[in-house]
This record gives structure tokens, C-alpha cells and sequence, in this order.
């Protein structure tokens, strides 16, 4: 697998959905093999039930307690690390990232193609350009 993506939740439902629509559409356009994980962090808005009924092939954690970030992000990343084969690369994204169609190929580029690179940042960009 190229990439982990890793996406920590906590009442954002609307940001959740647009933010894994985004992700999938980027997925779609790419020959990268990747997977994602949502990892909820005992929201009472509705997120985790929104993503298992509109996102079923992404791995939903739906914790009983607001884990904060850091915590609830490394229980995807142990999942990742026992699975075969897990991914070479992992990205941490927020809830409230839109994901432009060519950004996941461009960074697993960079970083496949720069090894002593161990982490990159896409740029950021605001609605209004």
C-alpha cells in the first residue's frame, strides 16, 4: 500500500463528508493503492454514523471518549502497523481539509522520490485562492 491516510474527527460531520469526498475524488484520479481511516473521537453530532453510511470502505474507529488528536491518531497507525502489507507512507489530515485532485500523487512522488525525506506539508491554500 502507497498511503495511510488518517482522519481525527470530533463533531466536524459536515467537514468530515466534505473532507472525505475530497479525498476519495483525489484516490479516484491516482494509481496510488491507499486506504483510509477515521478515527471519531465520541462525537455527539452525528460524524461517526455520516461516515459509516457514506464512506463504507473507509475504517471507522468510533471511540467512547474524546482521545484528543495525538491519541486517537496513533490508534490508526497501529492498526496500520499490523496489517500485511501496510502503507509506506501516512498522512494526517484534519476535517476541515478540501484535498485538490493531484495533491496525494504529488507528495508520494516527492517523498518516493527524495528518501531522506521523512515528512512533507501540501501548501496551504484558502477558499479564495
Amino acid at each position: 500500500m502507497d498511503l495511510g491516510i488518517v482522519l481525527v474527527s470530533y463533531n466536524t460531520a459536515q467537514l468530515t463528508i466534505d473532507c472525505l469526498a475530497s479525498v476519495y475524488r483525489a484516490l479516484q484520479g491516482s494509481d496510488l493503492r491507499a486506504h483510509v481511516w477515521v478515527v471519531d473521537n465520541a462525537s455527539t453530532d452525528g460524524s461517526a454514523a455520516l461516515v459509516r453510511e457514506r464512506f463504507p470502505q473507509a475504517t471507522l474507529v468510533a471511540n467512547e471518549e474524546n482521545l484528543g488528536f495525538a491519541r486517537a491518531t496513533n490508534v490508526a497507525i497501529e492498526m496500520m502497523e499490523k496489517m500485511e502489507g501496510p502503507p509506506r507512507h501516512v498522512l494526517l489530515l484534519n476535517p476541515d481539509t478540501i484535498v485538490s485532485e493531484e495533491a496525494f500523487a504529488l507528495m508520494v512522488a516527492f517523498l518516493d522520490g527524495h528518501r531522506r525525506v521523512g515528512i512533507v506539508g501540501p501548501q496551504l491554500l484558502h477558499g479564495d485562492g
